[in-house]
């Protein structure tokens, strides 16, 4: 359970930050809550608050008259929104992908053309289908039975992480984009993960709706890319 990872007073402040938004009948995502336990001087991990909040609503009966869903807020990046189920949300979306939308121009759009230009220069034979021992910066990878697609010890040290570390992890028009959190930008929009103790990291492709299932990965100094090679 994903409460008994924080101490009870931090719990407290999300259940209160929670219901204040509740009370208000507000639309919001996970990534306020976290903005607001920050300034009650709690330094806590986004992942660490929306996997609490994400439980919270399906198992013990958090906002019940709240309704949970993605929105895509423009460049093909999803945002899960929390919405009173007699209000509209459509106005809260609008607003979030007019705060979205310059960010992802100067910010995401060069840096995954940039990331597939790097991926498409090589040809197929200069990728591997190893677990990436040999050659970690280019490898082919099938997702599981399940659709997750897991990238290996070689792969994430390359691009120079360690097990235990965080990392930021955005999805956007069939990419799955990984960098050190902040690299990015507008982390709300990326989600934080924690590779395992393995130095693996497992990412459910399913929830976002991408169906290809093998993927090239592409290490690129702290960046890595993994581009779709069959959709």
């Amino acid at each position: 359970m994903f409460g008994a990872t924080v101490k009870q007073n931090v719990l407290d402040a999300i259940k209160e930050e929670v219901d204040s938004k509740c009370a208000a009948r507000l639309s919001f995502t996970v990534f306020e809550i976290t903005k607001a336990i920050r300034k009650r001087g709690f330094a806590e991990y986004h992942s660490t608050i929306r996997d609490i909040v994400h439980e919270k609503y399906d198992i013990d009966g958090w906002m019940p008259d709240y309704r949970r869903q993605s929105y895509d807020i423009g460049g093909g990046i999803f945002a899960i929104i929390y919405f009173h189920k007699d209000e509209d949300p459509q106005p809260y979306v609008d607003l979030i992908r007019q705060k979205a939308s310059h960010v992802i121009q100067t910010n995401h759009t060069d840096l995954v053309e940039g990331l597939k230009d790097s991926v498409t220069a090589h040809k197929d034979s200069d990728f591997t289908t190893s677990a990436g021992d040999n050659i970690p910066q280019l490898v082919i990878k099938d997702v599981d039975h399940i659709n997750r697609l897991r990238f290996t010890k070689p792969i994430l040290e390359a691009a120079g992480f360690d097990a235990g570390d965080q990392i930021s992890v955005l999805f956007k028009n069939g990419f799955v984009i990984l960098n050190k959190p902040g690299d990015v930008g507008l982390d709300d929009l990326s989600s934080i993960h924690t590779i395992d103790k393995y130095t693996n990291l497992r990412l459910s492709l399913a929830t976002v709706g991408y169906k290809a299932r093998s993927y090239r990965i592409g290490v690129f100094g702290c960046s890595i890319l993994a581009y779709p090679v069959t959709m």
